[in-house]
C-alpha cells in the first residue's frame, strides 16, 4: 500500500504564504495518480496536534513493503531554547511551524523521532519538507525509523568547457547527490 500525510500552510497570522496549499494539492493530484491514499491538512486544520496525530497514524500499522510520505509545505523556523539573563537564547533549534506554533509545542527533529516509533522494518518513507531551516529535521532519525537516510550536501567544481552542467552552469562532481543503496528513508528539504 501507499500512504501520504501532505500538509500546506498559507494562513499563517501575520506571515502569510501564497504557494504552499497550492504545492499540497498538485503533489495530491500526482501521488493519487500514482496509486496513494492521502490524507491532505490545509492552514487552519495544520495544528500541532493534528499535524502529529496523522503522522502517527501514517505510521501505525505499516507492512513492510508499505510506500509512506510525509510532506509539509509552510514556514520554518529557528526557535528558541533557553534564556540567559540578557533575554537571548542559550541554543535554537530547527523547527517548522505549524498553524498554531506560537501557543503549541515546538515540531522539530526531536517531535519528528517521537512521531515515526514503531514504523515497520522495510517500510520506506519518503519526506519533503518545503520550508526555511529544515535541513536538519530528520537530523538522527535514522536510529527511530530503522534505517539509514544519508544526508550528503551537493558538491560543485568550477565550470569545464565540455562538461555536464546542472541548471546552475555548474559541473557536478562524482560524489553529488550520493545516496546509501541501503538508506529506507529519503528527506528532499528546500
Amino acid at each position: 500500500m501507499k500512504h501520504a500525510v501532505l500538509v500546506g500552510i498559507n494562513a499563517y497570522p501575520n506571515a502569510l504564504l501564497k504557494g504552499c496549499v497550492n504545492d499540497v494539492l498538485d503533489l495530491e493530484a500526482v501521488l493519487a495518480a500514482r496509486g496513494f491514499d492521502t490524507h491532505v491538512i490545509l492552514d487552519t486544520a495544520a495544528t500541532y496536534e493534528n499535524m502529529t496525530a496523522a503522522l502517527r497514524r501514517l505510521v501505525a500499522a505499516p507492512l513492510p513493503s508499505d510506500e509512506l510520505l510525509f510532506a509539509f509545505s509552510g514556514h520554518g523556523w529557528l526557535a528558541p531554547f533557553g534564556w540567559t539573563q540578557d533575554g537571548f537564547p542559550t541554543r535554537v533549534d530547527q523547527a517548522i511551524c505549524t498553524i498554531d506554533y506560537d501557543s503549541s509545542p515546538v515540531f522539530n527533529d526531536d517531535e519528528f523521532r517521537r512521531c515515526l516509533r514503531g514504523i515497520a522494518d522495510g517500510a520506506k518513507l519518503t519526506v519533503f519538507i518545503d520550508a526555511c531551516y529544515s535541513g536538519t529535521l530528520l537530523r538522527d532519525v535514522a536510529g527511530t525509523v530503522k534505517g539509514r537516510a544519508k544526508h550528503d550536501t551537493p558538491k560543485f567544481e568550477a565550470p569545464v568547457s565540455g562538461t555536464p552542467r546542472n541548471l546552475f552552469g555548474v559541473k557536478q562532481t562524482p560524489n553529488f547527490l550520493q545516496f546509501d543503496p541501503t538508506a529506507k528513508h529519503l528527506l528532499l528539504s528546500a
